[in-house]
């Protein structure tokens, strides 16, 4: 235990009452953290105890550059010390602040006692343009530098193309070079083309500095193409063909259509300046329709001969009779069938052949169909139009003459048409959308033993 002791007590020792041995000029000043503690022998060798590590060292010789360094042990110092090295500044104008190496060392003229080697040299000076540079000094050297500092700092504006500007409130030309304060300036652009009409400039403190122009433009769309006078839908605008259009540079969807034609939707990438998009619609086919019979294309009286080949819910209105059904639009003559359609829960059979609801079914005078629910099953035959419904399942189509999104009750539907939904009898809310925004908003009552129909936008 004794034993275990005395080696701790030993250790203790040698951390922190260590003996340093400095090796340098006699009679130079030891200082240890900034305090001085003893002056080297004439023989150059001091050996200094009882030193808490680590610690600043610093040995001071009149005549010679202050060595300064950080000891973390005991140890043996070799130090020699070097002859001072001197910087002599002149400055036009005079009473200059001088930084060397980060530290403030006085005003100019004068001469300063500098460590050797690479120096970096700040000069300012209020009113003036700061300037710094680097310098080599050899040790016990005398290096001499006269600097003239500049008021204005030289401003190169860049543009790729002459341009007229009005710059700090003064009418000139651009590309061009200026002799200006530091300070911020504001750059006018006369062209309403580009984007960025007023830019500033901040110039810096420096003796030069340049500034690369924002000469982004506007792009410029012109469209035009087969047939003329369709809708050009851009950018949320809509307008006729051949038409103009000025945006921002990007990308965009672009949609053209014209009746007889079909709709065309394209992205497109707008560079600055000047665009061009041709457009060339392709035909629908077209469908006629017999002149004597009146026809409603998803809930639209169609009122001209040719229509566009497509599906429509069709309801032909004759004298005695109706008739709901798909076609393409191509209505010769009232068709001979009956239309049957299934709202409640269940569904029916036709030909070895089961509808399930919703449907509709178009079947001949006399034939016979079965109704089929969950309870039992019912055959009927045709001799009219039927409704299959309750007052929990009627049938309702929703139509508009754009497509739009529809709202049953705050709760979303679909897009226009939409063909066979099923609500309870009553009272419902419609509300129709395009792009977020209301087109229209009705409360209809909705009625079971007919098909409903709802018509939204204008």
């Amino acid at each position: 235990m004794r034993k275990t002791f005395v080696i701790l007590i030993l250790l203790f020792t040698s951390m922190f009452f260590s003996e340093l041995v400095i090796i340098t000029e006699p009679s130079a000043m030891v200082y240890w953290n900034d305090k001085l503690i003893d002056v080297v022998p004439l023989n150059g060798v001091l050996k200094i105890s009882n030193l808490t590590y680590p610690g600043k060292l610093k040995i001071v010789k009149p005549g010679y550059s202050i060595y300064e360094t950080l000891v973390s042990t005991e140890s043996t110092l070799n130090v020699s010390l070097s002859l001072p090295s001197y910087v002599e500044i002149t400055t036009d104008p005079e009473n200059v602040k001088v930084y060397i190496n980060g530290k403030f060392y006085g005003l100019s003229p004068s001469v300063f006692e500098v460590p050797a080697g690479f120096l970096e040299i700040h000069l300012e000076k209020e009113g003036f343009i700061s300037k710094t540079l680097n310098l080599h000094v050899g040790a016990s050297k005398i290096e001499k530098i006269n600097v003239k500092l500049k008021r204005f700092v030289k401003l190169r504006i860049n543009a790729s193309e002459k341009l007229n500007v009005i710059f700090n409130g003064k009418y000139l030309t651009i590309p061009t070079e200026l002799e200006i304060l530091p300070g911020k300036y504001v750059l006018e652009l006369l062209d309403p083309e580009f984007v960025k009409l007023k830019q500033e400039i901040d110039v810096p403190n420096a003796e030069e500095y340049e500034f690369n122009v924002d000469e982004t433009k506007f792009s410029k769309l012109y469209v035009y193409g087969f047939p003329e006078n369709a809708e050009i839908i851009f950018n949320s605008i809509s307008k006729v063909s051949p038409a103009n259009f000025k945006v921002m540079p990007g990308d965009y969807e672009i949609t053209i259509r014209s009746e007889g034609y079909k709709e065309l939707k394209k992205k497109i990438n707008l560079k600055s300046g000047n665009n061009t998009y041709v457009y060339n619609l392709k035909r629908n086919v077209i469908s006629k329709i017999n002149e004597n019979l009146l026809v409603f294309l998803d809930g639209i009286k169609a009122s001209n001969l040719f229509v566009a080949k497509r599906l429509y819910f069709t309801k032909i209105v004759g004298k005695n009779r109706e008739w709901y059904g798909f076609t393409d639009g191509s209505i010769e003559k009232m068709p001979e069938s009956y239309s049957i359609i299934l709202g409640r829960e269940g569904a029916v059979e036709y030909k070895g052949i089961r509808y399930n609801s919703p449907a509709i079914i178009n079947a001949r005078f006399g034939e016979i169909l079965t109704f089929i629910s969950d309870d039992d099953s019912t055959n009927f035959t045709v001799v009219n139009n039927l409704i299959i419904d309750d007052e929990e399942h009627c049938v309702v189509n929703v139509y508009s003459k754009d497509k739009l999104d529809v709202y049953v009750d705050d709760k979303f539907i679909g897009r226009t048409p939409i063909y066979f939904l099923v609500l309870p009898k009553g009272m419902h809310k419609f509300r129709f959308q395009k792009e977020g925004i209301i087109v229209s908003e009705n409360k209809v009552i909705i009625q079971n033993g007919i098909l409903n129909e709802v018509f939204g936008g204008d």
